[in-house]
């Protein structure tokens, strides 16, 4: 009698609950009609978030700094660079000395031998002063750049009121020294001085300086007409072509560059050559660039500076690496991207082994690539430059352009491809003898990209519909999660993540096809596991209740499973959402006598949980592990279900 007694109970438990199903205290999942591939257990889902930046934003950020070095400009050598080097004298070290030479141009006659002089060295040392102004003006360029960058308005505001006083005093300096040499060079008892046509040349430069064009106009015809053997000038012709050039006067100063090459031996005649090339590649507005002439001309510049022509040795050597790096901007419009590696290493390098600019010269090849819309041609270019250098420190960062280049397009297929070779690079830097800041870099970009390509396009897939977005976003959340498991969004990336295979499954069972349904029952199984795996790596985070629930009816989508016991799959549902189906009449049992004896294993036989039914309960167990809150509605119906399926196996 004691095994009736537990039966009967289990009965009582059973009977208790399903009465409450069916008075509405619990309500049964919602079950839709199978008389079509359809999911039964529908959820609301929540709907991702793009995380970090757009990838239309990180591109577009890209490309501002391109435009931004474009706004910034290039620093080139000047025309000055190649007349007398003046050093950049303390301010008090200059004013001593010419306050020194003030008297004694003041107690010196003018007709005495030494006059003329004393202005000379008067206005040199004005000339001093003033290139102290400009080196320290010159300095702070760096720190508003790096201000600009960081956003601090009034950092950079400050540093460009502290230039524009270093520039203004520099004018100021400009301006007295350009008064002696006046005094100097007007004043006809000077007209022996050994050395006029050199003030000749300074005055007119400094004219040139202050924007006063007639007088420099003069000063240099004065210093041509009368001193026509003066080494000065060929340097006045530069000066003259500078002044036009920064005018935007670009033809004036190509008939002037012109005129310095007939001075072969001149100190400035490698320069001539490479502001040629500059005039030819960038013409402001007054013709088209001419690129392959420009190339040209950056390519006789440096053949110059190797025979001799550029002055000095030390203004050779950089005038030879500004030729090099400005010679890129002629060749991405003048060269074939594939000759680009053979080309820079010809031109790019040598005499000496501290000169090899190849590489960096393919580093602002596929720059100017990428600023000019060839994004093709730059991808090409980077990678060409991490097969040559394989290995190399700055492989990972290529990688991290790469992908920006692909987000010019729509192909997010070339895209997957390239953000997983950056996932690649990170796992071989991870372990790698990289510097730290190395290491991190690589990884921030690998990171950041797997993150926004998984949310970006997760975000758009639940917009368009297109399956293929949602197996790529798919892709991308699995990579960023066997890559960065341990990162602060790797939970709320893996409910993202489940949730997308939870609307991939029922977009492929929803299809009507075998096979749709087929791959939609796969992906409710993976969307169970994924869900489970949320709920362990935050037992209790924000997703737990809603993880909790997933896993369940994603198993129960899986299996197709149902939960009523019915005897077909096809159901009819009543005003509570429950499946109901048709009884069969049963035949009724002759009545036991009181005294009999009942064979309880017999009667009630013990039986092993289908594969199905001990999946069911595994997916019970795991709510009621995580889900502890005595009010929430699901806990009765599990209780119910498991209650039902104990009964059943006699358990």
């Amino acid at each position: 009698m004691k095994q009736r007694s537990l039966n009967s109970r289990k009965r009582v438990v059973v009977h208790a609950i399903t009465a409450a199903v069916l008075s509405g205290a619990i309500m049964a999942p919602a079950l839709a009609t199978a008389a079509e591939p359809a999911v039964r257990y529908d959820r609301q889902s929540k709907k991702a978030k793009a995380k970090s930046q757009l990838l239309d934003t990180k591109f577009k950020k890209a490309k501002e700094e391109e435009e931004k070095k474009e706004r910034r400009g290039v620093q080139m050598m000047s025309g000055d660079e190649f007349a007398k080097k003046r050093k950049a004298v303390e301010q008090e070290i200059a004013d001593k000395q010419i306050d020194f030479l003030k008297r004694l141009v003041k107690s010196t006659p003018k007709d005495d031998p030494e006059y003329a002089d004393y202005l000379f060295r008067l206005a040199d040392h004005y000339l001093e002063k003033k290139a102290y102004f400009d080196l320290q003006a010159g300095s702070l360029y760096e720190k508003i750049y790096d201000a600009e960058d960081a956003g601090d308005a009034a950092g950079a505001k400050k540093y460009k009121d502290k230039q524009a006083k270093l520039l203004a005093q520099s004018r100021e300096s400009s301006k007295t020294a350009a008064r002696v040499y006046k005094a100097l060079v007007a004043d006809p008892a000077n007209q022996g001085y050994k050395r006029m046509d050199e003030a000749l040349y300074y005055y007119a430069f400094e004219l040139g300086q202050l924007n006063l064009e007639t007088e420099m106009q003069e000063a240099y015809r004065k210093l041509i007409n009368d001193y026509p053997d003066s080494s000065f000038i060929s340097q006045a012709y530069l000066a003259f072509a500078d002044y036009y050039y920064g005018k935007g006067q670009i033809q004036n100063a190509v008939r002037l560059y012109e005129k310095v090459l007939q001075f072969k031996d001149s100190p400035v005649y490698a320069y001539a050559l490479y502001k040629l090339a500059w005039c030819h590649l960038n013409p402001i507005g007054t013709a088209d660039p001419e690129y392959a002439k420009s190339l040209n001309f950056f390519i006789e510049t440096i053949r110059a500076t190797l025979e001799g022509r550029a002055g000095s040795e030390a203004a050779g050597k950089q005038l030879r690496k500004d030729a090099r790096r400005d010679l890129v901007r002629a060749y991405t419009f003048a060269g074939r991207t594939d000759k680009a590696w053979a080309f820079f290493q010809k031109w790019g390098r040598g005499p000496g082994d501290d000169e090899d600019d190849a590489r960096k010269m393919m580093e602002i090849l596929a720059n100017s690539y990428f600023g000019n819309g060839l994004y093709t041609e730059s991808t090409y270019t980077y990678k060409q430059l991490q097969d040559i250098f394989e290995g190399d420190p700055a492989t990972c960062d290529w990688q991290g352009r790469i992908v920006v280049n692909t987000l010019s397009s729509d192909n997010k297929e070339i895209q997957w491809k390239e953000t997983q070779n950056l996932g690649a690079y990170w796992e071989r830097f991870r372990d790698g003898e990289y510097k730290k800041t190395v290491k991190k870099k690589c990884r921030d970009d690998a990171l950041d990209t797997m993150k926004q390509m998984a949310t970006v396009w997760h975000d758009e897939a639940e917009k368009t519909k297109l399956d293929r977005t949602y197996e790529l976003a798919e892709l991308a959340y699995a990579e960023f999660l066997k890559v960065f498991p341990k990162d602060k969004d790797a939970y709320e990336l893996q409910f993202y993540y489940s949730e997308l295979l939870w609307a991939l499954a029922t977009n492929n069972y929803n299809d009507k096809t075998s096979s749709g349904r087929k791959k939609g029952i796969e992906y409710f199984f993976k969307a169970h596991d994924e869900f489970v795996k949320t709920l362990e790596l935050n037992p209790t985070g924000k997703y737990t209740v809603d993880s909790a629930l997933a896993q369940m009816l994603a198993m129960k989508n899986a299996l197709e499973y149902d939960e009523t016991g019915g005897q077909a799959k096809a159901c009819k549902t009543d005003a509570e959402g429950v499946c109901i189906y048709k009884e069969k009449k049963k035949k009724k049992k002759v009545k036991a006598s009181k005294d009999a004896k009942v064979d309880k294993d017999a009667e009630y036989p013990k039986s092993d949980y289908t594969e199905t039914e001990q999946r069911m309960l595994n997916a019970y167990n795991t709510y009621t592990k995580y889900v502890s809150d005595p009010n929430d509605k699901e806990l009765p119906k599990i209780m119910y279900h498991r209650a039902k399926l104990a009964m059943n196996h006699n358990q």
